[in-house]
Formats: C-alpha cells, structure tokens, sequence
C-alpha cells in the first residue's frame, strides 16, 4: 500500500515536510509498511521500524544511510501511530477544519482568519483513508464499513470527526475534522479580534458572576463554543461546574467541575440527572431538541444552580425564544432565562470575502421577548433598567441601577 498519501509542489497550504522520499527510499518505506507486523516484546514502534528498515536494506543489497533512515522511520512511524498526513495538520493550532473530499484531490483546511486554502496533500488510497478514520474511531469502538458508511466520532484532543464513504459520498470517501485550539481564547483576545465590544465585555463581566443565565446563539461556526470557553473567566475559580456534551469541546479552568459525555444517554436524561448534583453552574454544550430543551428549563425553573449556560442554533435572540417555544418551552417560562447572546457568521466582502464572526445581539429576557442590553452607542439600554437580568445583577452586586451602569462603563474601558 505504501504511505497512501503524497504532497505535491502546489497549494497555498504546505504541510512542513521536506519531499517525500523517491527511487529506492520509496520503495524502502513502502516495503517497511507492507512487512510491518507489530513491535516484539519490549521492543518499541520506532526500534522495530528501524529494525525492519536495516533488514530491507540488506535485502535489497542497499546501503544505510542514517540520515535516510531518520525520515524514512519518521514518515512509518506517522502512519503506523497516527494518521498519515493527517496528523501533521491536526498539530496546526491555526487550522479550524481539515476536509478530505476524495481521493487524489487536495486536502482542504480552514485557515484561522484566512479561510478556506488548498493543501499540497492529496490521499491516494482508500484502503489507507480508511484505516486513519476507524483508527480515530476505535476508542469508541465504531468503524466505517460498507454495512455502516457514515461515521461521526471525537479524537482524543477534543477534533470532531465525520466521515462517509460510498454510496453516501459520490467521491468515494469524505473526512471533515473540526479541530479546536489547544488553549481556548480568552476574552480580552476576543475582544482584539473584534467578535465583541469592550461594552459587552464590560456588561457579561457584571452580568455572569451575578447568577444570571445565559444562551449562546447562532449560526453554524459562528464561535459559540469559543465565547463559552472564554466567558467561563468571569465565574469564580471556587464554583462546582456540571458540564453536559455530546463532545468533549468544553474547557472551563475550574479545579471543581464534573464532565458528563452522553454517549448513548439522552442528553435530556443528563440534565434531570444535575437536580442531584448541586452545580453551581450547569453548562450544556448544545441544546438540540425539544427533550433537551424542556430539560434545561425544567433544570433553570426549578433554580438549583446560579446560572445556567447553554448553545444554541439561532439567527436572532428573537428566533431563539420562539424556536424554543417551537420545542416547547411555554412563554412564561421563558423568563428563566435572564440572558441571550447571537454570535453572527458571515462573509465580509469588504475584507476580500472573507469570513468575520461578531456578537451580534445582546438581550436580556423579559415577558417571553427578547429586550437590548446595549444600544447603537454601547450604553446600556433604556428598557434593559426593567429587566430580571438588571435586577438579578443589583442584587448580587448590592448597587443601585445607576452605580451599576456606573461600574460597566468604567469597565469598558479596561477591555478596550
């Protein structure tokens, strides 16, 4: 099969590999691969790669060369451990997206604020394509097979894996991987990219210690993940988090916190569960259905945590209210939600097409409709003063309306 990938001398995108080995190293590497059975006792991956390679040389009556030999075991090693080419874009902290759409057609990655490039990688063999999908699959025991051609599955660092083969995929084969940063944004760095105001910085700062509830909304790659990640700063270090995910995408730096994957548990079951775990804060990493969603309600009516927080798939935070009404939810009690944040993802045509991502919306719930939190100026909103949300902070805080207002201001200027 031999390495079942290659680079070329084109794309946008270069994979940080010297060329790929030629003549007779090819076919040295190739022959590694296809003889490769495994270490012997107490023998490493590596020595055993070595070891196979100094027995191929003799065979093939060439001579080793130790430099040769240092790629030729680095590339058999990316292979047989991980996941080919693959793996050295997944070590890309820049890279959001990884796409495989066929076979000898480039490899395709999401450059952070660059936007979509063309690698020099190509996949040339499905057998191998294959093999690095059910190897990132197998700790949950799931395999792409003909008898089951679509798989979605998570990588032991936290990138989400979905692939299909045929019938499903026309190419044959398609592999999207969402990765995400090793080390979540913060705040203040979503602040300088633009994604939120100094303002809104400001207010979520008051707002989130002050136990009010807050939904992340918006559309897909919208950065609602992200902004969760980074808001989860202004919780104090001390609090007991529940957190509830499909994926492991979640990560809060606080010592006390408990992660519960569904897997095959419903995530509506998960939440019912939380009534019994005393969480401070309960954090859902998306709301899907109409079971989740009456859940986490059930979970914010019945007031056992300070503030829930949750994702969720919505335009607006006014389509946010009604989609959960859709599911559900009754108007009145909406209001158990203090606080509603709309992520927007579009393309900016101005900067060349490409893609920006901004905090659209900021709301606060009041009598099942979505009230402004900050007007066009960034101040806080006349009709914001009536709100639980304002209420709910002045009572934590122990300040008037007016020092409160007072306080964000002030604030806002330390985020700029």
């Amino acid at each position: 099969m031999g390495l079942g990938w290659t680079l070329v001398d084109e794309g946008v995108y270069r994979v940080p590999l010297g060329p790929l080995p030629q003549g007779r190293q090819a076919e040295l590497l190739d022959a590694v691969l296809d003889a490769y059975g495994g270490p012997e006792p107490g023998q490493g991956v590596a020595d055993a790669v070595r070891a196979l390679l100094v027995r191929q040389c003799r065979l093939r009556r060439v001579r080793y060369d130790p430099a040769w030999a240092d790629v030729l075991t680095a590339l058999a090693l990316a292979n047989l451990e991980g996941y080919g080419v693959l793996s050295y874009l997944l070590q890309d902290d820049q890279l959001e997206e990884i796409a495989v759409t066929g076979l000898d057609q480039p490899v395709r990655v999401y450059v952070r604020g660059a936007g979509w490039q063309d690698t020099n990688a190509f996949l040339s063999d499905l057998d191998f394509a294959l093999q690095c999908v059910n190897k990132m699959a197998q700790p949950l025991g799931r395999r792409l097979t003909a008898r089951q051609p679509r798989l979605s599955a998570v990588l032991p660092d936290g990138s989400r894996l979905h692939a299909c083969i045929a019938p499903i995929a026309l190419s044959g084969i398609q592999i999207s991987l969402r990765k995400f940063r090793k080390e979540p944004f913060g705040v203040r760095e979503l602040a300088g990219r633009g994604l939120l105001t100094a303002q809104a910085a400001a207010f979520l700062q008051w707002a989130l210690p002050a136990d009010c509830s807050l939904l992340v909304a918006g559309n897909t790659g919208s950065g609602k993940t992200t902004l969760l990640n980074a808001l989860s700063e202004f919780i104090p270090p001390t609090d007991r988090i529940v957190m509830l995910e499909d994926a492991p995408e979640l990560r809060w730096p606080h010592a006390h916190q408990v992660r519960l994957l569904c897997g095959e548990h419903a995530l509506s079951s998960l939440l019912s569960d939380t009534l019994r775990m005393r969480p401070d804060r309960l954090v859902v990493g998306e709301v899907r259905t109409a079971a989740e969603a009456s859940a986490l309600f059930d979970v914010l009516l019945s007031g056992q945590a300070k503030g829930a927080f949750a994702t969720f798939h919505a335009e607006s935070a006014a389509d946010s209210l009604s989609r959960l009404q859709f599911m559900g939810v009754r108007s009145a009690d909406l209001d158990a939600l203090q606080l509603v944040a709309v992520l927007r993802r579009f393309t900016d045509l101005n900067r060349g097409g490409a893609e920006k991502r901004v905090l659209s919306e900021l709301c606060a719930v009041q009598d099942g409709r979505a009230v402004a939190v900050l007007d066009s100026r960034g101040k806080l909103s006349q009709g914001f003063a009536s709100t639980r949300a304002a209420e709910r902070m002045q009572r934590c805080h122990g300040l008037s309306y007016e020092a409160l207002a007072r306080k964000i201001s002030v604030s806002a200027e330390d985020w700029r």
